[in-house]
């Protein structure tokens, strides 16, 4: 199988993808944040654009798609101005005659523009513009985008997978590890401030309360927490046609390890080392050692994948809690 990954920009990650270019499908990137959105606010080299041309064609030469990902949630006082349309235009251009090849928008705004210059553009529409109905996905169909990146929330849903890919007839893709919890009620403020600020800059009202406050109070929020183990991806074979692994702000040496789990569909340690999830301290000491081998055992995605997602009178997460997973 083949898995889309984020460029770390670090020394060894174009080793890394000619360790495994047979299984990396694509590599997904984002520019400077003051020349175009790109969701995070990242304190980029002067080297970057030359690193990101070089990325470019070494990806090309080993048949891997490339992906601007510009999905900022929000775009400041230029949000659908013209001057933002050309600016994104403009950096397209360039990084088109160095052979990129698909772009992610969460501002579908822009998507019919793009599509009318770059025809052979392939377009991807963020996770972060919620598809979690057959109807959003005819709309996005008729505005253009290629691919569908389906929500989170419905990762687990098979029936409706398959339903919207046989009603819009594209291609699914499905974000597999972060670690954000089913429906939560922070998502849309989160990226919001990730869209301003960098990491370091979030605070510690943020760190400490959020979703990281709803799994201090109680374990088994964890298991709302949309996931594809590697052991579950053969139930989506038929209907799953890219499979995106959260590995931003990741070392090379950790998304290895990642990669190394899903090519081999299994994982016997702490299903927390594959996930990109945020662990404070207090989470380390008191909560977190998943044993992915007992999630198997007890058949975890059966259980799973017709969750009523009514928690208060559910009890389907006991097991493994009680089984010391």
């Amino acid at each position: 199988m083949k898995f889309s990954i984020w460029y770390t920009s670090d020394w060894d990650f174009l080793w890394l993808i000619k360790k495994y270019k047979d299984n990396i499908s694509s590599v997904y990137f984002s520019l400077e944040i003051w020349n175009i959105p790109s969701w995070r606010a990242l304190d980029i080299e002067k080297t970057f654009e030359k690193n990101i041309i070089e990325l470019l064609w070494y990806c090309k030469e080993n048949d891997i798609e490339t992906i601007l990902t510009l999905n900022a949630n929000c775009e400041w006082e230029m949000t659908w101005k013209k001057e933002q349309l050309d600016k994104i235009i403009k950096e397209l251009e360039k990084y088109i005659n160095y052979w990129l090849s698909s772009v992610t928008f969460v501002n579908l705004l822009y998507v019919s523009f793009i599509k009318d210059r770059f025809p052979n553009l392939k377009i991807y529409n963020s996770v972060n513009s919620n598809l979690n109905t057959i109807e959003q996905a005819l709309f996005l169909k008729r505005l253009w985008v290629d691919i569908l990146t389906i929500n989170r929330d419905i990762n687990r849903d098979i029936d409706l997978i398959k339903k919207i890919k046989d009603k819009t007839w594209l291609k699914i893709q499905i974000m597999l590890n972060e670690w954000c919890i089913r429906a939560c009620p922070y998502r849309r403020s989160h990226f919001n401030l990730w869209a301003h600020a960098s990491w370091e800059d979030c605070g510690d009202l943020f760190n400490s309360f959020a979703c990281t406050y709803l799994f201090k109070k109680q374990r088994k929020y964890f298991f709302r927490v949309p996931f594809i183990r590697p052991e579950d991806l053969k139930y989506y074979y038929t209907i799953v046609d890219y499979y995106k692994l959260t590995t931003r702000w990741l070392s090379t040496i950790v998304i290895e390890k990642m990669l190394n789990a899903y090519i081999e569909e299994k994982y016997d340690w702490n299903l927390l080392d594959i996930l990109d999830l945020y662990i404070d301290k207090f989470m380390r000491k008191h909560i977190w050692y998943i044993d992915n081998n007992l999630l198997t055992k007890y058949n975890f995605f059966e259980r799973i994948k017709s969750c009523p997602w009514d928690c208060n009178n559910c009890n389907s997460c006991n097991i493994f809690l009680e089984k010391d997973v």
